[in-house]
């Protein structure tokens, strides 16, 4: 019976190990992917705010309005599943 204890323990402890092991390297690749995302999705979403000025102010001066933006979900699973939207709406234009 108190061997049966031990084994049962030891097994606990070691399973307990392998837990933090993983957790510790989820922990790792879970930061990795961050500073992955923001090295390239910072930049993205800053050029996507200039275009959307020179579209919106384009689409203005042809009586019109119209915008573009950035959908990112937000599973950080899938953000590479990003996408660019654009947006306009025409008016009737009078002389």
């Amino acid at each position: 019976m108190v061997e049966e204890y031990q084994r049962g323990k030891k097994k606990i402890r070691k399973l307990e190990e392998e837990v933090k092991k993983y957790s510790e390297k989820l922990e790792n690749h879970t930061t990795r992917m961050e500073e992955a995302k923001t090295g390239w999705l910072t930049p993205l979403r800053e050029l996507i705010g200039e275009i959307n000025k020179n579209f919106a102010y384009y689409f203005k001066c042809m009586k019109c309005a119209g915008e573009v933006d950035l959908d990112v979900p937000e599973n950080p699973v899938r953000k590479a599943e990003c996408y660019c939207n654009m947006y306009s709406k025409a008016t009737p234009y009078t002389i």
